[in-house]
């Protein structure tokens, strides 16, 4: 029953239902195999309301511009249990584009949407996009960024959802989001990949919450085969990210860093009581890679377990170049079954009053190290404010102070009043001395003090600037 419209033709707006006005209701009816000279392939909405429920179905329809499935604008929208699949669009939402409204997605699902630009599933330019118990499959951007979502000065918030098997040329292979705000509350992103940064999720200028759910098996070509968050704020609270491969930050690289602004802040990052596992990288920080070393910022790290992460270069955690008011607060991590080390921190341009702090954390190996500088914390009257503990929970100390020299082979000197205590490559956990990694050239001295050599950095295009 309901409106069966197949392989209709139209220039603009819609190649099957175009509607300026009041009301759009369908229920118990296909939308197929339609075509758009402009916008909106199956459906065109301006300035009306929509209503889809009872088994509608949008599939095979194309628009030469936006909104290959639906074009929405200015008309709020309902859809519950609505199938939009292999609708395609030339520039942006291949299964629909929503602009300044609200749609509710309900039991809804969209797979196999193309799209060459930005948003292969969705794309919404502002407004506010609510998904419950939805799917978004297989959805694919040619050049473009967001291969399930793209966000843009718009509002999501989606629970009880998956996303799998999207992908994107550019950034975001699951979700992609711009100056946009969004909660995902048990939501599942898996298998999804972007040739940029971040395989399931990559925030720019975004204020982001991730409570519960997954995201696993999520690849990146750049940073953040898991989550890649830059210049935002993101709280992620009992989350697992898991199973990731990228160059930097298989779980999740950070650049809390804003550039063109007068007035710069960066932005946070919080992770809270989520595990970090099985991520793979083949440059720097299999679990996170924290890339802002030119702007203040935060990321904050609790109760959160990192474990099976391996990486080629550079720690399972790992800090590069952290700038002087930056803070990296970690407060009760476990580490476990980590490659190379666990904390990885380079100090390139100097050491400072500010630093990486890492409490209540327990480690099955060393839990700092790095390749040509020694590990640095500041140790206050002979205790450090960075304690290592090991398998037993027996805190261990830094035994030995070093002279420390920076990447450019300048000496690094404590502020006044404090010492650095430094990890050296030999690091003593239960009386059993374990060997961080080989290339360390510091001669401990019985006397408690010691002194490293300058050693020679690999060349400086391995760690190019971010």
């Amino acid at each position: 029953g309901g409106i069966f419209i197949e392989k209709s033709q139209a220039l603009d707006p819609g190649g099957n239902e175009s509607v300026r006005g009041p009301e759009l209701v369908i229920s118990h009816s296909a939308v197929d195999r339609n075509r758009a000279g402009l916008r909106g392939g199956g459906v065109f909405a301006w300035e009306s309301s929509i209503s889809m429920t009872g088994g509608v179905s949008i599939q095979l329809n194309y628009a030469f511009y936006d909104g290959g499935g639906l074009f929405i604008y200015k008309s709020p929208a309902q859809m519950d249990g609505v199938l939009i699949s292999a609708n395609e669009a030339e520039v942006s939402g291949g299964g629909f584009l929503m602009e300044l409204c609200h749609v509710v997605l309900q039991d809804t699902r969209l797979i196999g949407n193309y799209v060459k630009s930005g948003g292969g599933g969705i794309r919404a330019k502002g407004g506010e996009l609510t998904m419950r118990g939805c799917t978004i499959e297989g959805c694919f951007v040619l050049e473009g960024s967001g291969g399930g979502v793209f966000l843009s000065d718009a509002a999501m918030n989606a629970s009880h959802s998956a996303l799998s098997g999207c992908h994107s040329e550019s950034d975001g292979g699951g979700i992609y989001a711009i100056d946009a705000t969004f909660d995902l509350t048990m939501v599942v992103v898996h298998n999804s990949r972007s040739s940029g940064n971040g395989g399931a999720v990559s925030v720019q200028s975004s204020s982001m919450s991730m409570t519960g759910g997954a995201y696993t098996g999520n690849t990146a070509g750049g940073s953040g085969g898991g989550i890649h968050c830059k210049g935002s704020i993101a709280q992620i609270t009992e989350v697992t990210i898991g199973q990731g491969i990228a160059e930097d930050g298989a779980g999740a690289g950070v650049e809390n860093c804003t550039l063109d602004m007068t007035q710069v802040e960066c932005g946070s990052t919080t992770v809270h009581n989520s595990t970090l596992r099985e991520n793979s990288a083949s440059h720097n920080g299999a679990a996170v890679a924290d890339a802002c070393s030119d702007r203040p910022h935060l990321l904050r790290l609790q109760e959160v377990s990192v474990t099976s992460n391996t990486v080629a270069d550079s720690g399972s955690v790992f800090f590069e170049e952290l700038h002087p008011s930056a803070d990296v607060l970690m407060d009760g991590l476990k580490f476990e079954r980590n490659g190379l080390g666990n904390i990885y921190w380079i100090v390139q341009k100097g050491f400072e009053e500010r630093g990486v702090v890492c409490t209540g954390c327990t480690s099955d190996g060393p839990l700092y190290m790095t390749q040509f500088v020694a590990s640095v914390v500041y140790q206050d009257g002979g205790v450090a404010r960075s304690p290592i503990s090991s398998n037993s929970g027996q805190v261990v100390e830094p035994a030995l102070t070093f002279q420390v020299h920076d990447y450019y082979g300048n000496l690094v000197k404590a502020p006044t009043g404090r010492t650095l205590a430094v990890y050296p490559s030999i690091l003593a956990v239960d009386g059993v001395s374990r060997s961080s990694r080989s290339g360390q050239v510091c001669a401990a001295s019985p006397a408690g003090s010691a002194a490293c050599g300058t050693t020679r950095p690999r060349p400086r295009d391995q760690f190019p600037d971010r």
